[in-house]
């Protein structure tokens, strides 16, 4: 067999190895269940792996070559899946927004001392207090902070009583209704709020679900072997799936238009992020642009704080902010309520 011969199969070989895996994330994103267990990790390195076969597309193109069609096939249904995984452009629909709102993992306002700043609890009620949302949603939020934050009238957090991670909405208008969910098997929670517009009464979720609570790194990977690393992820994504179930079960009951917001711990190529997202709109789909970071993964830049909304609003704007200070980035959206038919 020729040299030229030997690295063409050893190409195609790759290529069809980058296929089954993107095939894997394809099937984990349209089930409803952990059909993958730990494989479906393998969603976090969906633009990786659309990078790769992108470029096999261009060779095998450049060689005139019918293996050019697995790549090809994989990358129109992966887009067709999970949208653009890069927005070139992002436009203000124009028009006075009735409601902005800002989503936000804190990190209990640097509570532990991981980001190596001088008062960053400060900063982060500064930023706040600029961007002036209407509607606040913090997920990892710190109690004492809404003495800081004098800027909303009304607010509900996480109940002391039940011992999970602290989540709040502070809002400008009146609430008239909250809750708490509260998945089984988890520190994670849900909250929302009912809240007086003067136009309408909206609902607003602020969800956290299930950390993988694993940092790629070397340390980790002597920590945990490979099988206990497997479990870890896959018990993980159990408790996101009952996580959303909960959050679309509860859901069913409401009549008012409703906001999700939070930190899903998920990207947008996850069944979790589909099956929370069915039905909604994404406000940085309809009015972001870049890549949409709201996490940095050693580089990779990962999509997994959200505001969606249903059809009853109108994307006015979407605002991504590279603030670091927490180990996420917040978002805010504008909407306008549509007329009622």
């Amino acid at each position: 067999m020729s040299l030229g011969a030997t690295v063409k199969r050893l190409l195609v070989t790759i290529n069809l190895i980058l296929v089954l895996l993107s095939l894997v994330v394809l099937i984990s994103y349209w089930s409803n269940g952990n059909v993958f267990g730990a494989i479906s990790i393998l969603g976090f390195l969906t633009p990786v792996l659309f990078f790769f076969h992108s470029i096999f597309l261009i060779f095998w193109l450049f060689k005139r070559s019918r293996w050019l069609l697995p790549s090809l096939l994989t990358c129109i249904v992966s887009i067709y899946s999970f949208g653009p995984f890069y927005k070139i452009f992002g436009s203000n629909a124009g028009g006075d927004p009735d409601i902005s709102i800002m989503s936000y993992n804190a990190m209990s306002f640097n509570r532990w001392g991981n980001i190596p700043l001088e008062n960053v609890d400060g900063k982060i009620r500064e930023f706040i207090k600029r961007e002036n949302p209407d509607i606040l949603c913090l997920q990892e939020h710190s109690r004492i902070q809404h003495k800081e934050l004098k800027l909303y009238r009304y607010r509900t957090e996480t109940p002391y009583s039940i011992g999970r991670s602290v989540q709040a909405i502070f809002s400008k208008f009146p609430i008239i209704n909250k809750g708490s969910l509260e998945p089984e098997g988890t520190l994670n929670n849900i909250i929302y709020a009912d809240i007086v517009l003067p136009k309408d009464t909206i609902r607003v979720y602020n969800v956290h679900f299930q950390s993988f609570k694993i940092v790629p790194s070397k340390e980790n990977l002597k920590k945990n072997e490979p099988f206990r690393l497997a479990k870890k992820i896959s018990v993980a994504v159990d408790q996101q799936l009952n996580q959303v179930k909960v959050l679309r079960k509860h859901m069913k009951n409401s009549a008012h238009p409703t906001l999700i917001c939070g930190d899903f711990n998920a990207t947008q190529f996850s069944q979790i992020y589909r099956m929370a997202s069915d039905g909604f709109q994404d406000s940085f789909f309809e009015k972001g642009n870049d890549w949409g970071s709201t996490y940095n993964l050693k580089g990779l830049p990962l999509r997994i704080d959200y505001i969606l909304a249903d059809s009853s609003f109108k994307v006015i704007s979407h605002t991504n902010y590279e603030v670091e200070l927490s180990d996420h980035y917040p978002v805010k959206a504008e909407f306008k309520l549509k007329p009622e038919k």
